[in-house]
């Protein structure tokens, strides 16, 4: 009792001597009596009492399940694959390519939040929207997509100043950047058939596709691509017009035409006759499925194809082709070389990454949510004779990984705000 009348309250906070002889202590650095008797005054923080929110104790809480989780071997195996296929010299310029959490996980992380601040974007909440070309067909603008978000800021904008809505005759829709002179019905006359290059210059071409394409994307298996070039140039070439390589050949030099010759012809892009002449070729899903790593390369290029000339929905449904037919192969896991051999699974590793790729980017610019989750994914990154190119694909994939994350975190957050309005 102090000398007024008035109680002391002990200090929550009481150095280790005060707290180890249960008294008083005055809760000041150094305390009274540490002062006193002129010694030294500890603090365990330990002890100390802070406020922190409730979510922050669930954030933890997420983090140490996950962390367990993953000492358990439950992690994806991107993280492993990566790291011992790096030299440990280079290893210090390369993030590390792994698994914090699915795009599931965190959007159960932000569920709380989101709905605790009460605040909602609203280019992407409410109602699902819906746009009308001029031609009358309606495209879906989706929740994370760049073309639904500038349509959305445009339509803003253009309302605010003009008190009026945006006439859709000014804006650029899906197919209609480039026209291919083909309606797609295999009944329709197509372009003429295109004259096929000189053995030079389709090698020229084809060297042009590997340098602006080979560094990101897998489109074809050079080795056995160019045995049957060499066929085809040396042989009766007209015998391999019915085959799948013809094909996979044809769109390759629609991919070096558009390189080599960037400038469009009118509303025409360069290679578009080869291209449409493949697509005119290309047989029934059955028919890719019987040679499945030809077939699947095939598609990643009409899908690349197409979603130069903005076709994004058709690229999307190419590259969905590509992913379901490199599933129902196993390329998402982990192939076992010893039955399969070194050949196959490498070169079904370089493929399935390309189609994962692809597959992340093109559904987010969609503004769709993704097509397979990281956990089913165990496919092992395909080792190179150049340790840059494992290192670049490896930073592409965790590239390509964010994005998706990002793209399912703001489909669901915009789900969980339609689900509570």
């Amino acid at each position: 009792m102090a000398g007024n009348g008035r109680v002391t309250k002990r200090s929550s906070n009481a150095c280790v001597r005060c707290r180890r002889q249960k008294i008083k202590c005055s809760g000041s650095q150094p305390c009274d009596g540490c002062s006193k008797r002129k010694l030294s005054c500890i603090f365990n923080d330990r002890d100390q009492k802070i406020l922190v929110t409730r979510g922050y104790i669930l954030e933890l809480q997420q983090k140490i399940a996950r962390i367990e989780q993953s000492e358990k071997g439950q992690v994806s195996p991107f993280s492993s694959n990566f790291d011992t296929q790096i030299d440990p010299k280079d290893r210090e310029d390369v993030p590390p390519l792994e698994r914090t959490s699915t795009p599931e996980e965190h959007d159960e992380d932000q569920n709380l939040e989101d709905l605790d601040s009460g605040l909602a974007n609203p280019l992407s909440s409410g109602p699902p929207a819906f746009m009308s070309a001029p031609n009358g067909r309606t495209f879906y603008l989706g929740t994370s997509s760049n073309w639904s978000f500038t349509r959305r800021v445009l339509s803003l904008a253009h309302q605010h100043l003009y008190q009026d809505t945006l006439p859709t005759e000014t804006l650029i829709f899906d197919e209609t950047t480039y026209e291919l002179g083909w309606d797609g019905l295999r009944t329709s006359p197509g372009p003429d058939v295109p004259v096929v290059p000189t053995r030079d210059h389709t090698m020229y071409l084809i060297n042009a596709v590997q340098f602006r394409c080979g560094q990101l994307y897998h489109l074809f298996e050079e080795e056995e691509f160019m045995s049957s070039l060499q066929q085809f140039y040396s042989g009766d070439g007209q015998s391999m017009t019915n085959s799948l390589w013809y094909i996979h050949f044809l769109l390759i030099l629609a991919f070096g035409k558009g390189f080599v010759q960037p400038k469009a012809q009118g509303k025409k892009p360069p290679g578009v006759s080869y291209f449409v002449k493949a697509l005119q070729l290309l047989p029934d899903p059955t028919a890719l499925y019987r040679d499945p790593m030809l077939g699947t390369e095939i598609l990643c290029c009409i899908a690349l194809y197409y979603q130069c000339v903005d076709y994004r929905t058709s690229a999307h449904n190419y590259i969905g082709q590509a992913m379901r037919i490199a599933m129902a192969q196993g390329m998402h896991t982990s192939m076992p070389v010893e039955d399969l051999g070194h050949d196959m699974v490498q070169r079904c590793g370089k493929i399935w990454w390309t189609i994962y790729i692809l597959d992340r980017e093109m559904t987010s610019l969609m503004g769709l949510p993704q097509s397979i989750n990281d956990r089913y994914v165990q496919t092992q990154l395909p080792t190179f004779a150049d340790p840059s190119e494992t290192m670049s694909l490896g930073m592409h994939i965790k590239l390509s990984q964010i994005i998706a994350e990002v793209n399912s975190s703001k489909i669901s957050r915009a789900c969980l705000v339609n689900h509570h309005a």
